[in-house]
């Protein structure tokens, strides 16, 4: 009886055994696979190539050139108009072997009492205009199938000869077809066969701080570079020196000298921005650059492809944020505002459909959207909302407060 319980034990133990040996197989073989899935999706995310191969066909080189005047301004000395010497010279030649041992008395004479006194009275200026050849380049991306490309105004702004070559070193004559010094974009075009491919501008509303980007371009007219960053900022005010720029991208993607006018691209491969500017103390890249967001940069698209500028509206009055909405501080005499009746102390809070929350969004809506229309605003006075038919029109002016716009 003993020994049938210590066979069936010991058939028990070996049978334990058989499992926990299968057990630890399977376990080894499901966690083989798991970590093979897990660096295999780890490697996609640390790989930009799908993203490089989408839009680095839509990318270009942008060169420019241009004669530049130059003026020197010199004072010449009539000793270089009337060289007395070669004169005297020849007409003394047959004596020149009696006059040699006075020769040099005889120009230092003329120096002293000739070249003195009339280089110190009758000293002639004389302007020389010379000519100077300049040459730059820059990034561009192609937004449109008829050969529209994108890129930044002050890349291209003065300049008399616009060329852009392709990743394959095919280059073709680019014509202005728009520009806006304001926002700092530039519309090309190009004469072409070849079938392009356009970049898709993306949604720059829904960019977050810390979302992954690549900036495209040609740094230093070097080949064809990309860079890897983050958002750094949103909504960023940039201080270009001469005046500020809001609603700009930060980015620590690096940006140097050539990738002005190059995209900015989210991980699905559309732009979401162009890249204007980087912020330096030494001139390249120290981690912090700027880029014009894509919103913008459909509105402005949209009239440089019609107009060849930017059609800006003009109601104007002077505005300033508060809680309730965008308070009315100064409206000017016979303005598109006054006409309408709008009066100071009105609290805008609609135009048109569109309701408005802030300066920025009511500029924007009058800057680019509705010049030359008209439409209505909803104003609250006293309490109670007003609805006022207006006219906007096209503002003429450079600065947004020339005849009346708009103070933060």
């Amino acid at each position: 009886m003993m020994t049938q319980i210590r066979g069936d034990n010991m058939l028990k133990s070996k049978f334990a055994t058989v499992v926990l040996i299968l057990s630890v197989i399977l376990s080894i073989n499901v966690g083989a696979k798991q970590v093979g899935k897990v660096d295999k999706s780890k490697a996609s995310l640390d790989s930009y190539s799908n993203v490089v191969d989408k839009v680095s066909p839509s990318v270009v080189q942008v060169f420019v050139e241009t004669r530049v005047p130059v003026f020197i301004r010199d004072r010449v000395s009539y000793r270089e108009i009337l060289p007395l010497e070669k004169y005297i010279y020849y007409l003394v030649l047959p004596l020149r072997t009696y006059i040699r041992p006075i020769e040099r008395y005889i120009e230092v004479y003329i120096n002293k009492h000739f070249y003195r006194y009339v280089d110190m009275y009758y000293k002639k200026p004389i302007v020389k205009k010379k000519y100077r050849t300049m040459r730059g380049c820059g990034t561009g991306f192609i937004v449109n199938e008829k050969g529209y490309i994108l890129t930044n105004s002050h890349v291209v702004l003065g300049m008399s000869k616009i060329w852009v070559e392709f990743s394959d070193g095919s280059s073709y004559k680019a014509k202005l077809k728009g520009i806006d010094t304001q926002t700092d974009l530039a519309l090309l075009t190009i004469k072409t066969k070849r079938k392009l491919v356009v970049a898709t501008l993306g949604d720059s509303a829904k960019v977050k701080v810390g979302d992954k980007v690549l900036a495209m371009g040609y740094p230093f007219a070097l080949d064809k570079t990309v860079t890897a960053g983050i958002i750094s900022a949103i909504n960023v005010a940039a201080d270009m020196g001469l005046d500020t720029k809001e609603d700009m991208l930060q980015i620590d993607a690096a940006i140097n000298h050539g990738n002005s006018g190059g995209p900015l691209v989210n991980m699905k491969g559309e732009v979401i921005g162009i890249n204007e500017l980087l912020y330096s103390p030494v001139d390249v890249f120290c981690g912090v650059g700027y880029a014009i967001n894509s919103n913008l940069i459909k509105s402005v698209l949209y009239h440089l492809k019609t107009y060849g500028y930017v059609r800006r509206g003009y109601i104007g009055l002077d505005a300033y944020n508060t809680k309730k909405g965008v308070k009315v501080d100064y409206v000017y005499k016979y303005s598109p505002a006054y006409m309408a009746k709008i009066k100071i102390g009105d609290i805008i809070v609609k135009v048109g459909k569109v309701k408005v929350s802030n300066l920025k969004q009511l500029k924007f809506l009058i800057d680019y959207k509705l010049a030359d229309t008209k439409t209505t605003i909803t104003v609250i006075r006293k309490g109670k909302a007003k609805v006022l038919k207006i006219f906007i029109e096209d503002f003429l002016g450079e600065d947004d407060n020339f005849l009346g716009g708009f103070n933060d």
